[in-house]
C-alpha cells in the first residue's frame, strides 16, 4: 500500500474518533446515543467504503507496481546481459587490441626486415643482371660457335662426299695406270728384243766388213746402209730408254699415291673393342691434383686422381679432364697443384683450360714433342665423328663396351648414348661422367658430360684458364664455377 494513502486514512481514522468522542458524563439521552451510534455506523461504513476503495485502488496500484516492477526487471536484465556483452567486447577489444600492439610490432619488426630484403634483393637484382648480360652475350657466342659448327659438318661431310668420290676416282686412275704399266712393259720388252736383234746384226755387219775389205765398193753403200740403221737403232734406243724412265717415275708416283691410299683405306676400317681398349690402356696417363682445402678445423689437404688420354688434332696435344673429378667443383680451394705420369716418368703443369663446347670438360695442353719424348702415343681427333652408328665408350675402372648414338638436333655438338640398350648388354657397366668416347676406327670422339650424352671434343679450343702451383688464383676458379653455372642454365634439363 502507498505510504501517504495509509497517513490519510489513518489521519482520517483519527479525526473521526475525535469527533465521536464523548468526554462529559452520560445522560439520559438514548436517542441522541442512538442517533450518534447510528451516525458512528454510517460514518463506519463510509469508512468501509472508503477502505474498500483504498483497497481496489491499493490492488490496481499493486497490479500497475507489479507490472513496472517486472518491467523494470526485464529492463534491468536486458540492461546486465547489455552491460555484461558491452564488458565482454570489452575485454574482447583490449585483447584486441594487445594483440593489434603486438602484430603492430611484429609488422615493423617484419618491414624492417623487408627493407634489409628489399634492399639485398635490390643488390641481388643488379648482379643478375650483370649475369644475364653476360650469359647473354656468352650465348650468343655460343650461337656464334654453333653456327660454325655446323658449317663446318657441312664442311666435314662434303669433304667426306669428296673423298669418297676422290677414292674411287684414284682406283679407277689406279687400274687403268696399272694396265698402262703392263701395256708399256710388254712395249719395253719388244724394244729390248729388237734392240739384241740390232746388236746382232752389227755384230754380223763388222765381221763382214773385215772379211770383205776388198769388196769395201761394193760394200760400201751396204754399210751406210747400215750404218744409218744403226743411228736409227740409237735414237730409238735412246727414246726407248727415256720412255723407260718416264714409266718407272709414273710406277713411283702411283706406288706412293697407292701406299697413301691403303693407309687411309687401313684407318677407315674399324677396330674391335678389344683392340681399342688395348691401346687405351698401353696409353693411358695418370693425372693427379693435390688441392688444399680450408675447413671448419683448419685447412686439409685432398688428393684427387683419374687416368684419360693424350689427343692429337694437328699441331695440337691435349688430355681431356672431367672437371667433376677435379677439386675445381668445390669451394674454398686455398691452393692446387698438378702432376701428369705415364710410367715411371712424372712432371708437374702449371695451368689447364676448360673446352669452349663445354666447360665441364677441362683440357690440359701438352707440346707437339710430348708424346714422342715420353713414349706415349696420342689418338687422333676423329675428322668423322659421325662416320659409324656406334662408338666404344671406355672408363677409367678398366671396363668398356659398344653403344650406339645419336646426334641431339638442337644441340649438335652433343650425342645421346643409347644407355638403356647399354646397360642390357653390359650389366652393371652404364655410362657415367668422365667416359671416353672412341670411335670404331679408335679415334677419340669426345666424353661424357652425364650419364646419358657426350661433347664432342673440337680443335683444342679453349675457354678459361685456371693457374696451378705459385700462380694459383681463387678468383681465376670463382670465375670458372660462375661460367659452369651460366652455361647450365643455357642447356635443357637433360643435358645439364
Amino acid at each position: 500500500m502507498n505510504r501517504s494513502l495509509l497517513l490519510v486514512i489513518c489521519d482520517f481514522l483519527l479525526l473521526s474518533l475525535l469527533a465521536l468522542a464523548r468526554f462529559d458524563e452520560p445522560a439520559d439521552q438514548a436517542p441522541e446515543a442512538e442517533q450518534a451510534i447510528e451516525q458512528d455506523a454510517q460514518a463506519n461504513q463510509d469508512l468501509i467504503d472508503v477502505l474498500k476503495m483504498s483497497l481496489d485502488a491499493e490492488q490496481e496500484n499493486r497490479a500497475d507496481l507489479s507490472t513496472e516492477l517486472k518491467e523494470t526487471q526485464e529492463e534491468l536484465e536486458a540492461r546486465a546481459k547489455a552491460l555484461a556483452e558491452r564488458e565482454a567486447k570489452l575485454e574482447e577489444s583490449q585483447q584486441n587490441a594487445e594483440q593489434l600492439a603486438a602484430e603492430k610490432a611484429r609488422l615493423e619488426e617484419q618491414r624492417a626486415t623487408l627493407a634489409l630484403a628489399n634492399e639485398a634483393a635490390e643488390a641481388e637484382r643488379a648482379r643478375l643482371a650483370e649475369q644475364s648480360e653476360a650469359a647473354r652475350q656468352k650465348l650468343a657466342e655460343a650461337e656464334r660457335d654453333r653456327i660454325e659448327l655446323a658449317k663446318s659438318l657441312a664442311e666435314v661431310k662434303e669433304t667426306a662426299a669428296t673423298s669418297t668420290e676422290r677414292l674411287r676416282a684414284i682406283q679407277s686412275e689406279l687400274e687403268a695406270k696399272a694396265a698402262a704399266v703392263e701395256k708399256l712393259d710388254e712395249e719395253r720388252q719388244r724394244l729390248a728384243s729388237e734392240v739384241k736383234t740390232a746388236e746382232l746384226e752389227k755384230q754380223t755387219l763388222s765381221t763382214q766388213l773385215e772379211v770383205s775389205r776388198t769388196e769395201a765398193r761394193t760394200a760400201a753403200e751396204r754399210l751406210e746402209v747400215a750404218q744409218r740403221d744403226i743411228e736409227i737403232t740409237r735414237r730409238e734406243k735412246a727414246s726407248m730408254q727415256q720412255t723407260t724412265q718416264t714409266l718407272a717415275e709414273g710406277v713411283g708416283a702411283l706406288a706412293e699415291s697407292t701406299d697413301q691410299i691403303r693407309e687411309e683405306v687401313k684407318r677407315a676400317q674399324p677396330l674391335s673393342l678389344n683392340t681399342i681398349f688395348d691401346r687405351y690402356q698401353k696409353n693411358k696417363v695418370r693425372i693427379t691434383f693435390d688441392a688444399k682445402e680450408s675447413g671448419v678445423f683448419g685447412s686439409s689437404t685432398e688428393q684427387y686422381s683419374l687416368d684419360t688420354v693424350l689427343v692429337r688434332d694437328g699441331a695440337s696435344v691435349y688430355a681431356l679432364i672431367p672437371a667433376s673429378k677435379t677439386p675445381f667443383r668445390k669451394s674454398g680451394l686455398l691452393g692446387v697443384t698438378g702432376i701428369i705420369r705415364f710410367g715411371s716418368r712424372a712432371g708437374r703443369f702449371d695451368s689447364v683450360g676448360s673446352l669452349s663446347a663445354d666447360p665441364r670438360i677441362l683440357a690440359l695442353r701438352l707440346s707437339e714433342s710430348f708424346p714422342a719424348n715420353w713414349g706415349v702415343t696420342a689418338f687422333n681427333l676423329a675428322k668423322e665423328p659421325l662416320k659409324y652408328p656406334q662408338a666404344i665408350l671406355v672408363n677409367d675402372q678398366g671396363k668398356y663396351g659398344e653403344v650406339g648414338f645419336k646426334i641431339v638436333p638442337a644441340h649438335p655438338e652433343y650425342l645421346d648414348m643409347d644407355s638403356s640398350i647399354f646397360n642390357e648388354l653390359f650389366g652393371e657397366f652404364s655410362p657415367r661422367e668422365g667416359d671416353l668416347v672412341f670411335s670404331q676406327t679408335g679415334d677419340l670422339i669426345g666424353m661424357m658430360v652425364n650419364g646419358q650424352f657426350a661433347v664432342i671434343a673440337p680443335s683444342a679450343n679453349l675457354s678459361a684458364k685456371l693457374s696451378l702451383g705459385d700462380s694459383f688464383s681463387a678468383a681465376l676458379v670463382k670465375a670458372y664455377q660462375q661460367r659452369v653455372q651460366a652455361n647450365a642454365q643455357l642447356l635443357p634439363p637433360d643435358l645439364r
